[in-house]
């Protein structure tokens, strides 16, 4: 059931995305909801493979103003409260196939007037291998932000994550624990004849706990973006994973561009590269696509 409804809300997207191509140019307008679909993909060197196909939406709570500035940005820049959902269907194949779900929920509390911002959110991953024994995995993921606007385009957020996942079959059953610190910031600095430059920075504190062990790690990831005009924009993406266990050591690099055919209708490409740092581990590579409509 889950898939015959993604099913048709990729084919109602895509019939959607072929009338705003071909309807009349219009000028940049406010919104108040985005739909948005995605896929992504990601290919170990060993053959393994990892795809997330999915829907989201999200619905502002006031009209967001768009006129004059990166297109990808006026939410940010009107500190534009929100909720959104989003449901994934995702596959990896490899020495063994598993399939989930995953559904969540998100809300933020932002207001222009007000420096502060709050974010809550919840995820549900549920599905089972098939090949070579049956086994279930069941995962939960909270998630609480808070940030602080300095100034306008300036925004300092600390954050707080906790999964837990359960893994059962026939023979045993495996509880996991993974627990996430962060603190970033992001700057969108407005530039003249209509172009910006977005600058983010984060750094986590990760613990991933089991019955037998303890891995603490650390992830440090940079980015950049420059809006050549408000609708296109590129940009570049770095991250460094440090563990003690040293099998989930890496970098991973990556560019990315968006770009709104229509102020209404955007198209996003993302494309990475992941780095293994001890020798006999894996790298991938890794790309995603995703297509949005704002009304």
């Amino acid at each position: 059931m889950k898939k015959t409804v993604l099913s048709n809300s990729i084919i109602g997207l895509m019939l959607l995305s072929a009338w705003v191509c071909w309807s009349p140019v219009l000028a940049s307008e406010d919104y108040q909801n985005e739909l948005r679909l995605f896929h992504s993909k990601i290919k170990e060197d060993g053959g393994d493979k990892t795809s997330q196909t999915g829907l989201a939406f999200r619905g502002y709570f006031v009209p967001v103003t768009t006129q004059g500035i990166p297109l990808d940005e006026a939410a940010f820049l009107d500190r534009a409260g929100n909720v959104s959902i989003v449901y994934s269907d995702n596959k990896f194949d490899g020495s063994f196939e598993l399939t989930t779900d995953l559904w969540g929920i998100n809300a933020t509390l932002a207001k222009q007037s007000i420096p502060w911002m709050l974010s809550l959110s919840y995820f549900n991953e549920d599905g089972k291998t098939t090949d070579p024994i049956n086994i279930d995995v069941t995962s939960e993921t909270f998630d609480l932000g808070v940030g602080y606007f300095v100034e306008d385009g300036l925004l300092i957020v600390g954050q707080y994550e906790q999964t837990d996942t359960k893994i059962s079959s026939a023979f045993t059953d495996n509880d996991l624990e993974r627990t996430t610190y962060g603190v970033g910031v992001k700057w969108l600095h407005l530039l003249s004849a209509q172009t910006a430059l977005n600058l983010e920075a984060n750094v986590e504190r990760i613990r991933n706990k089991n019955a037998s062990k303890t891995d603490d790690g650390q992830n440090i990831s940079i980015s950049g973006d420059y809006y050549f005009t408000p609708e296109a924009s590129a940009g570049l993406w770095y991250s460094k994973l440090t563990h003690d266990d040293k099998s989930r050591e890496g970098s991973l690099l990556g560019i990315t561009a968006k770009y709104f055919v229509k102020p209404q209708f955007s198209v996003g490409v993302d494309v990475g590269w992941f780095d293994a740092e001890s020798a006999g581990d894996e790298n991938d590579e890794r790309w995603s696509l995703s297509l949005a409509y704002r009304f």
